[in-house]
């Protein structure tokens, strides 16, 4: 993102030659962008035609459409003049595969729309909104102790036109939200998913009160034919979600981005009043996110490719930029071997907590060696478990370990593979055990997770 900033004027100078969104111009050149090497964006020529082009793709796209989809540009919203209701399939599909920067229609979904009375007994529609199934591979447990899954609806897509003012998002969906909870009485959470990639950062989703609960590293981005696709969409087309059978079908037409990504981020909004002010209280004062880090070492920050291990001092140097209080996974190289690693930073100080291949766990208090979290407020006397192996963490005599120390918080972080109900099988025997005021567990395969206060 800080990349394509440097382009922003001739972003804008392009799109206004057009007559096209800027949003909507540096989206898709941000995402046509991925498919290339650093050495072929080194040079500003070739990003100037990759702009123009990109332009010229999205006019072509809706040329026979805009016509139909421009109004006047309104500077304040007057919702005496907003309707909100349907839209039909037909309608839906042709703005989310002309306008939308995903380019896809979701099947099988409420798709609503914005209406705004432009002049006296005429009504233009100012965007769409779409919820879906909840469809995610990941399953935050601070959603799904909740939440059945029939009960979980995902705002899969949302887009408003230019002409539209600044603050119709957080309105759109206050109107979406009110919608489902009179037509869909048995829908009690909504869930969305935020992309930094392309530079959102839910800013939206936060001033209309909802929460953010999760992070997730999702696929890297993929072309087919030098246009990007959606996962979902090969998977339909091809019957696969592997993607090396997916170029091996698609004759290698699949250019598959090799960008570093940062994780997405999922929200939620609680339909009932009283269960989403029960759910802010149980809420931790802040959860510390790290943009920016894979947090696996073993598929997530370099997915153990060798080449891309790196030393101690060269983990520190990279956790040093990120801030004050770091946990991260990374591929150390030592002495010609290779570890899984996690180092820890709070304050000035550093740990480096190796694994290595074969799984173990390892405990750590605030009254032993460091690393310790005495400065993290109202936690106390904390254990923190970092686990690989959830079963074999639930054979583990805690009591023995931690002989009469009274614990009142406990930390899990758990970077492996687990079995899930493994995972919370072994948390519910540590809460029986040690009677813990809090329990946290920061799961980088699932999501983040907050399980007990």
């Amino acid at each position: 993102m800080i990349f394509i900033e440097k382009y922003k004027n001739l972003i804008n100078k392009t799109a206004k030659a057009f007559g096209i969104p800027r949003r909507d111009l540096f989206i898709k050149t941000t995402i046509d962008l991925k498919q290339f090497d650093d050495v072929i964006l080194s040079s500003r020529d070739f990003i100037k035609d990759r702009i123009e082009l990109t332009a010229k793709n999205i006019w072509e796209n809706r040329k026979n459409l805009i016509e139909k989809y421009t109004a006047e540009k309104i500077r304040e919203l007057e919702r005496k003049k907003c309707r909100f209701g349907t839209v039909n399939w037909r309608k839906a599909k042709e703005i989310l595969e002309r306008f939308h920067y995903i380019g896809s229609y979701r099947k099988n979904s409420i798709h609503l729309g914005f209406y705004y009375e432009v002049s006296k007994g005429v009504e233009n529609l100012m965007g769409i909104i779409t919820f879906s199934r909840y469809d995610f591979t990941i399953e935050p447990y601070n959603i799904f102790i909740n939440f059945k899954r029939h009960e979980i609806l995902n705002l899969s897509r949302l887009y408003t036109f230019d002409w539209a003012p600044f603050n119709t998002t957080s309105y759109f969906l206050s109107q979406g939200i009110k919608y489902i909870k009179k037509y869909f009485p048995n829908i009690r959470c909504l869930t969305t998913c935020v992309n930094p990639n392309i530079g959102h950062s839910g800013t939206s989703y936060k001033a209309s009160n909802w929460i953010e609960v999760a992070q997730f590293l999702g696929s890297p981005y993929l072309f087919l034919n030098g246009k990007p696709v959606t996962i979902r969409k090969l998977a339909e087309k091809y019957n696969t979600l592997d993607l090396n059978i997916l170029k091996s079908k698609s004759g290698n037409r699949i250019i598959i981005s090799k960008s570093k990504l940062l994780p997405q981020k999922i929200f939620i909004y609680i339909l009932n009043k009283k269960k989403r002010n029960l759910f802010y209280l149980n809420l931790l004062d802040k959860i510390y996110f790290f943009d920016g880090y894979h947090f696996v070492p073993e598929y997530g920050l370099n997915n153990y490719i060798k080449e891309n291990a790196i030393t101690y001092n060269q983990a520190r140097k990279r956790v040093a930029r990120v801030g004050s209080k770091v946990i991260a996974g990374y591929l150390e190289k030592n002495n010609g071997k290779l570890y899984s690693s996690v180092i820890v930073r709070v304050g000035s100080f550093y740990k480096n907590i190796r694994k290595e291949k074969k799984w173990r766990e390892e405990f750590i208090d605030n009254s032993n060696e460091p690393p310790t979290i005495t400065d993290l407020p109202t936690f106390y006397k904390t254990l923190i478990l970092i686990c690989h192996d959830a079963k074999r963490c639930s054979k583990i005599n805690i009591k023995k370990i931690i002989k009469k120390d009274k614990i009142n918080t406990i930390i899990v972080i758990s970077y492996w593979r687990n079995n899930f109900d493994d995972l919370l099988n072994s948390i519910n025997r540590l809460e029986r055990h040690l009677r813990p005021e809090k329990i946290i567990c920061f799961d980088f395969f699932h999501g983040f997770h907050l399980l007990k206060f």
